[in-house]
């Protein structure tokens, strides 16, 4: 892999890229000498009275490959190669100098040899001086090493060898990522990370290094502390998998609204990834800045509030308004319900609250009496700021579900008719295991829908059951023709009709898929297994001081 050089030097400048060899399989007829196969090989030729007794021509089998080329380089890896300068002549050659330089589009970077001399060196006859240099490139596009001999001829005079090898540094990953923002400062990160390389890569580390302002709390572990994902994160290419984590702003962040205002950077992305032979590489994203809260002049919070009342029954909530302006306020309070001839609650409030200074906060209490049943919202709340006459209207203050008498707080489901009979038809099946157990304990593979609550679950449940499940389900590694441990109903759909299979999923969202594309036979052949979610568990997924908590908990 040395460049062409048509001058005629005493010194002679040989440049190699070390790399991993690659694999190559049945080859055409190498040629060698006999001298050169292994003596037991010699032996069973002679012994062979079909085979010729000289065998010059082999097949080659699989076998690896050492690089022929100077090839490509991904982003993140290293680049390594061997530099080496002989003396061809039969005398010394003095003043030995080589100088490294890696030039890319944006930069010229020199790579040291040998930092233990710092001056020239005199080579005798056949004389070698050589050495490993090492860059982790850190930019995509066209580089170029080039590599400048310095040398004094025996006349004295200034010679000069310089040859020139280009590559190309190509991008390995490609790194997508969403922000939520949830209720209460939280945001949550889903990044998703693609593979977009010739080869498979094992993914070693996904990591979100928080900022100063935040902590991380990473959504991808199960109880035990291993991965949700597989012993060995393989991403073959053009795959891709994705991560969660949760985000939340350090207490003295979150008190003071005008810094978290300010704290835009969350943190960076540390990826560490092989290659298929065990090469190394490391990317790391800049910081990722969070969606903007969208904070006003103020922000109103109901702190505590039922969830179901009964009609004609005193409902009272508690409020917090922060005054997240620059500016001192002194706020007038009011809820009245003559506006609206319609409101299904009557009550009123009418009250001036203390002065509010920049960052601070006032709670006060809210009462109405709900005089229509059903999910009812009380709004509009009326807040004037008194000392600059400005209006501030919160369209949406709080939801509540009113409910008669002699309610029992029975939730009653109904889904269309062709979900309904498939229902029945897997609740009937006594085909399979009938409880999570025997799932376990079957040779069944078990696959989960892509969404965070179940990655939740595994994290914090305690219950013997699950702990049972991820021990002897989700721990094994998996093959690059198996489904993952989370997927889409649409993915799990071939793994189900070919049996050997189970998906965990909400059936109202299943029953549409299969009734599609199963036929009356196989629907036959499912069975629908419950029993893993807790029932406490359900108050999980409803949004924190949501009306439907306690419906939830007790149904």
């Amino acid at each position: 892999m040395n460049a062409v050089d048509t001058e005629s030097h005493l010194l002679a400048l040989k440049v190699m890229r070390l790399t991993r060899p690659t694999l190559v399989g049945v080859g055409p007829i190498v040629t060698c000498e006999p001298k050169d196969l292994p003596q037991s090989f010699t032996r069973s030729v002679e012994n062979d009275g079909i085979a010729r007794t000289s065998a010059e021509a082999l097949g080659a089998g699989q076998t690896m490959l050492l690089p022929q080329s100077f090839g490509n380089i991904y982003l993140g890896e290293t680049f390594s190669s061997y530099i080496c300068v002989h003396n061809c002549t039969t005398h010394p050659v003095e003043g030995v100098t080589v100088k490294v330089d890696l030039q890319s589009n944006t930069s010229r970077i020199n790579l040291l040899m040998h930092e233990n001399k710092k001056s020239s060196v005199v080579l005798t006859a056949d004389e070698t001086l050589d050495d490993v240099i090492r860059y982790e490139v850190k930019e995509i596009g066209t580089h170029i090493l080039v590599c400048e001999v310095n040398y004094t001829s025996p006349a004295g005079f200034a010679q000069s060898l310089r040859k020139f090898f280009k590559f190309q540094v190509l991008k390995p990953l490609d790194v997508k990522t969403k922000f939520y923002n949830a209720e209460m400062d939280e945001i949550y990160l889903e990044a998703q990370i693609q593979n977009v390389t010739t080869g498979p890569f094992c993914l070693e580390k996904v990591e979100l290094d928080s900022s100063e302002q935040y902590t991380v709390t990473s959504l991808n572990t199960l109880p035990n502390g291993e991965s949700v994902f597989t012993s060995k994160n393989m991403l073959q290419p053009n795959n891709s998998c994705q991560f969660l984590y949760c985000i939340k702003p350090k207490p003295e962040i979150a008190k003071d609204i005008k810094t978290l205002r300010e704290a835009n950077n969350v943190g960076k992305l540390d990826i560490v990834w092989r290659s298929n032979f065990g090469e190394k590489g490391r990317l790391q994203t800049s910081q990722l800045q969070r969606l903007p809260f969208e904070y006003k002049d103020l922000r109103l919070e109901v702190i505590d509030a039922e969830n179901i009342v009964k009609i004609g029954t005193i409902f009272t909530f508690q409020c917090r308004v922060t005054n997240t302006a620059e500016h001192a306020m002194k706020l007038h309070v009011s809820l009245d319900t003559k506006v609206y001839p319609d409101c299904p609650y009557t009550g009123s409030a009418d009250f001036v609250l203390d002065v509010l200074q920049p960052g601070e906060m006032a709670e006060f209490p809210l009462t109405i009496c709900p005089s229509k049943l059903g999910l009812i919202k009380v709004s509009p709340l009326l807040l004037v700021d008194t000392l600059k006459n400005e209006q501030y209207v919160m369209s949406k203050v709080v939801e509540v579900f009113v409910v008669d008498a002699d309610y029992h707080q029975d939730v009653v489901m109904y889904n269309y008719y062709t979900s309904s009979v498939v229902g029945g038809l897997l609740s009937s099946s006594d085909q399979g295991p009938a409880t999570v157990d025997e799932i376990t304990a079957s040779p069944l593979k078990i696959s989960f829908e892509d969404i965070g609550y179940y990655k939740v679950l595994f994290r914090e449940s305690n219950s013997p059951v699950v702990s049972r499940l991820i021990k002897r389900k989700l721990s094994s590694s998996r093959g690059p023709n198996e489904m993952g441990v989370y997927g889409h109903i649409e993915e799990a759909i071939p793994y189900l009709r070919s049996g050997g299979f189970a998906f965990h999923c909400e059936v109202v969202d299943a029953y549409p898929i299969i009734a599609e594309l199963f036929d009356a036979n196989e629907i036959c052949d499912l069975r629908e297994v419950s029993g893993l979610m807790e029932v406490e568990i359900m108050n999980w997924i409803v949004h924190k001081n949501s009306q439907y908590t306690e419906l939830f908990k007790t149904a």
